[in-house]
């Protein structure tokens, strides 16, 4: 694991072009180390927006987070991120999963989810590749000997971004690297890394030859704890309105208590249903709180062994642009901080011992 703290945020591209680049030099400017661009509704276009991105940055790597092999052929996905991987000399990253919120919104049956994933990432490499792909069946479809009219770069980073135990095993199996999205709690982290693991040893390849990335879906920095908790609760009852029975039973939720939050989530939408997510869920959940609550659980979670961290944002005060600033300024430098005092602490007891 790096000495340097690697934070990276997801972005979701719904406001005009000017304030999202707004967003990404921003990003630059406060030290985060990646983007993530959101796929899983209908928001700006990502390939566009990762191409304003590279064009406004010039160190950020710029993530896919995340595509899948419903709404995007496969072929189409490798075009779209090699044109990105060009434009910004090599800083594109690719992470696919199984899709989401975009499948219900376009009445799309996510068929053989494991499957689909495994063949369009087989298929996704050959293109950047340059090799001819054959047709293949069902649930990804292809027609024969056909390849990009580009050149690409073989080695583009895919990642596979999981939340189920099957997904996660994939990904040990086949990634390049694992976006790991079960929350901040300890026991879902340490399911993941198993299933994860599990898929490595599968294939006989070590588990640290995978870049391991934990998605935080909800994260909340204020001075007061509860408007944090407030923040994230809608966040929380979206995800608990997807997640699966593994993480569930992992952070011992009460069955009913989610079935209500469902419930409501189905009927009237994520700002109501947040309203039923009770303080200790979310607490679980995210990484939420004081400036040293999120700190102290984000070291921790660090610890597991992960290279970056992928934080999504809550809003506590003003927008997105206060949000980053605040989570840069009060967690991000005292962190690396801590970690830059730790390193030279241990070169100089090495010296010594020397």
């Amino acid at each position: 694991m790096p000495a340097r703290v690697s934070f990276g945020i997801g972005i979701i591209p719904s406001e005009p072009p000017d304030e999202f680049i707004e967003r990404v030099r921003l990003a630059e400017e406060l030290g985060f180390d990646s983007i993530w661009v959101a796929d899983f509704r209908l928001y700006r276009d990502v390939y566009v927006s990762l191409a304003l991105a590279a064009l406004s940055s010039t160190h950020l790597r710029l993530g896919v987070g995340i595509t899948n092999p419903y709404t995007r052929h496969p072929a189409l996905t490798a075009a779209g991120i090699a044109s990105v991987d060009a434009l910004s000399n090599g800083r594109a990253l690719l992470g696919v999963g199984a899709g989401g919120v975009v499948l219900d919104l376009l009445q799309i049956k996510q068929r053989e989810p494991i499957l689909a994933c495994r063949r369009a990432v087989e298929m996704i490499r050959r293109y950047l590749s340059g090799n001819p792909v054959r047709g293949t069946g069902k649930p990804v479809t292809s027609a024969s000997n056909v390849r990009l009219d580009f050149p690409t770069r073989p080695d583009l980073p895919i990642f596979i971004a999981a939340t189920g135990l099957k997904m996660l095993t994939l990904a040990g199996e086949i990634g390049d690297g694992v976006i790991i999205n079960v929350g901040a709690y300890p026991a879902c982290i340490d399911g993941a890394l198993a299933a994860v693991g599990n898929g490595a040893w599968g294939v006989k390849r070590p588990r640290q030859s995978l870049e391991m990335l934990c998605w935080l879906q909800g994260c909340a920095v204020h001075e007061d704890a509860q408007v944090a908790l407030d923040a994230v609760k809608p966040v929380a009852a979206l995800t608990l309105a997807y997640a699966p029975a593994w993480m569930m039973e992992a952070m011992e939720i009460d069955d009913e208590v989610v079935k209500e939050i469902r419930r409501a989530f189905s009927a009237e939408g994520r700002e109501a249903a947040g309203q039923l997510v009770p303080n200790e869920l979310v607490e679980k959940f995210a990484v939420v709180g004081t400036p040293e609550q999120c700190i102290r659980k984000l070291k921790q979670i660090r610890a597991k062994g992960f290279e970056e961290i992928i934080v999504r944002l809550a809003q506590t005060n003003g927008g997105q642009i206060e949000a980053m600033s605040t989570f840069a300024e009060q967690v991000i430098k005292p962190m690396r901080a801590d970690t830059t005092l730790a390193t030279r602490a241990a070169v100089v007891e090495r010296q010594s011992l020397n």
